[in-house]
């Protein structure tokens, strides 16, 4: 779906790799317009510590939490971990409305 609005897209398996990824961008002067963080990850690091520990790399990240725990505190308070915004799962174009236009990216 991203790739259809224009953008380029890395997909990761875990935290660690996030941040692997994103220091290594970062360090080719080519950093990510935005990442997209699943708030779990069975048996690794969860969306909410990835997004804190990206914060500690760069405070400018923009990042959105996804999952299907829309009950979760990070879903209902998702500013206060420092995210930009949340995509309920499952994903759809309904919640992604006017694609990155709308969105301003």
């Amino acid at each position: 779906m991203l790739e259809e609005e224009g953008f380029s897209v890395e997909v990761v398996r875990t935290g660690e790799e996030v941040l692997q990824r994103y220091q290594k961008a970062l360090k080719k002067k080519r950093p990510f317009d935005l990442v997209f963080l699943d708030l779990t990850i069975a048996n690794e690091m969860g969306g909410a510590e990835t997004q804190e520990k990206l914060l500690q790399i760069d405070s400018d990240v923009k990042s959105i939490v996804t999952s299907v725990y829309s009950q979760s505190p990070v879903m209902s308070h998702y500013t206060r971990y420092g995210f930009k915004g949340l995509i309920p799962k499952p994903f759809s174009r309904k919640k992604c409305p006017g694609g990155k236009k709308s969105a301003g990216w």
